[in-house]
């Protein structure tokens, strides 16, 4: 039987059809899996399928979740998928469409409730105290040294207001073997007496060891400023109210002398003293450089002493000495920057041997014959008032213009 030959360029015509139809579909697979992927808006491309076309994982750009392309109503689907094949992609895609919305749940009750968390704890910051921010619940509070003391103190003044609410202010009802205050020289003889014994058991000072004699840790015991002398050497060589450990001091002793200091340093008739006052700058320099103390209160805890005449001026070189520290001075003239509301006067005493001996005690009150003393040069407007009032006008109060000798 004869069969017609196939012509020679079947082969090659089928070939190049099978080609152009790859070329063809090729374009419009990607451009369809491109603009469902990532292009904001949906693609015209589609399968037509027994299952809608969800953009669930493939897509976290420009749709939400479950939510399905519409497709063309003009538009038939280019490919028909068979039914078992499209039963077993759809049940995957669910799944795997489920795995992704749980997960993208999960995540985002994560960040509510990272969110809540972190405003709750912003809240509490806000409404909590800082000193109770710092507390955590069966943390044990480990306090300083310094709110230890502070607490020590506010109990003592708690009982010196407690012993001044008591009616009785003419005598004291606590029990000293040494003295009980009483009288009408005192405002209030139960808190003055409370008040002192408070002070013997809590006060203590801390006397700088910075400085060498003669200008520091010492001074004159023989002369119209002995006290000044008299006390720098109770510092020096007590113990009952002087501390080794700085950290338990309430107050800070600077021992330098300025009476010993105008002997060192001072030029006979020179005008000026200026010496004397970059002396007293390069010690509270120095003590501030070794211990924090100074600079922790600005001076406000110390004190310093003196009875000679340049004794306020000499403090005026140190800022935070002559405005913060407790100035104990024998000339407290206001006029001089005498500040009574912080600073301390102390009277002079002239003794001719140094000693003390014999200076506490004599004939009770009642018994002396001198109500008052006084004697100095005119200086000041106080002096010439107190002068014209009471020079040899009274045998009870003596007053003079000129040093006995």
């Amino acid at each position: 039987m004869w069969l017609p030959k196939k012509p020679l360029w079947a082969p090659s015509l089928s070939y190049s059809i099978t080609v152009s139809v790859l070329l063809l579909v090729t374009p419009l697979l990607v451009f369809s899996l491109v603009g469902c992927t990532l292009g904001p808006q949906r693609s015209w491309f589609s399968f037509h399928s027994p299952w809608p076309w969800r953009v669930g994982f493939f897509s976290s750009y420009s749709l939400p979740v479950n939510e399905e392309l519409d497709r063309p109503p003009n538009l038939e689907g280019s490919f028909i998928l068979n039914s078992s094949l499209a039963h077993t992609l759809l049940a995957e895609e669910t799944a795997l469409q489920s795995l992704v919305s749980n997960s993208i749940c999960m995540s985002s009750s994560w960040f509510k409730i990272s969110a809540n968390h972190m405003y709750q704890k912003e809240e509490q910051s806000s409404t909590t105290s800082p000193a109770s921010a710092k507390s955590f619940p069966g943390q044990i509070k480990i306090y300083t040294r310094l709110e230890r003391q502070e607490a020590t103190l506010a109990k003592a003044r708690s009982s010196i207001r407690e012993a001044a609410s008591q009616n009785n202010n003419m005598k004291s009802n606590h029990t000293d073997p040494d003295c009980v205050p009483q009288g009408p020289i005192y405002r209030n003889a139960n808190a003055f007496h409370r008040s002192y014994l408070e002070m013997e058991k809590l006060f203590k000072i801390y006397v700088y060891e910075e400085g060498e004699p003669p200008m520091f840790h010492n001074g004159p015991c023989r002369s119209i400023y002995s006290t000044e002398g008299r006390f720098i050497m109770e510092m020096e060589n007590g113990n009952f109210y002087r501390t080794k450990d700085p950290e338990q001091a309430l107050v800070f002793f600077l021992p330098f002398s300025v009476v010993m200091m105008v002997q060192y340093l001072y030029v006979p008739g020179a005008l000026e003293y200026h010496a004397i006052g970059r002396a007293v700058v390069d010690y509270i320099d120095i003590v501030a450089r070794r211990h924090p103390f100074w600079n922790r209160s600005l001076g406000a805890d110390h004190f310093m002493l003196s009875c000679h005449d340049w004794g306020p001026h000499t403090t005026s070189y140190v800022p935070h000495l002559y405005n913060n520290s407790i100035r104990v001075l024998c000339n407290a003239n206001t006029s001089e920057g005498f500040n009574p509301s912080k600073d301390v006067p102390l009277p002079e005493i002239h003794l001719r041997t140094g000693e003390i001996t014999g200076l506490l005690g004599g004939p009770s009150p009642s018994h002396r014959p001198i109500l008052a003393f006084f004697a100095g040069r005119l200086h000041g407007h106080i002096r010439h008032l107190l002068l014209n009032h009471w020079k040899e006008k009274d045998r009870d109060i003596q007053v003079y213009d000129n040093i006995l000798h």
